[in-house]
């Protein structure tokens, strides 16, 4: 009987490959682009993404500079905690920004022009720096040297 059914209606996973297949189809064809553009065309274009990720929040990014400043110019901790809270709203509202930028027709290509640069950067020998999400400096441990 359950074998009937799932005739009829569709397997689960059958169902959901269906949902996944355009956007398979859409991947395969940014591939196919990707492959056809040479190494510089592929920086170029992810400059061209980080800068219009940078338009889109300076504006949050400047809010939150002002408030930083206030921060620093309030003496009393207890008063801090509503800048500390606003931050958290633009840290919020920035996210948005990044995603809504991502998320226009070319987002998804920005996700593979810039896993295809790592991919070819990384095999012809040079190596990507990872830095910790949101750190300004990368984390540098030191180590005391005994004589």
């Amino acid at each position: 009987m359950l074998k009937l059914i799932s005739k009829l209606v569709g397997s689960k996973s059958d169902r959901d490959l269906k949902k996944l297949q355009p956007y398979v189809e859409s991947v395969n064809a940014f591939d196919a682009a990707l492959k056809t553009m040479s190494n510089d065309q592929l920086r170029e274009r992810t400059v061209a993404f980080k800068e219009s990720i940078e338009e889109a929040t300076a504006e949050t990014k400047a809010s939150k500079d002002a408030l930083y400043a206030q921060i620093d110019a309030t003496p009393d901790y207890d008063a801090r905690e509503p800048f500390y809270e606003e931050i958290e709203a633009l840290d919020a509202q920035e996210l948005e920004l990044i995603e809504g930028v991502l998320s226009l027709p070319g987002g998804l290509d920005t996700l593979a022009t810039d896993a295809d640069t790592i991919a070819r950067d990384c095999l012809a020998g040079k190596t990507a720096r990872l830095e910790k999400a949101r750190s300004p400096q990368p984390f540098i441990y030191s180590y005391p040297i005994y004589h």
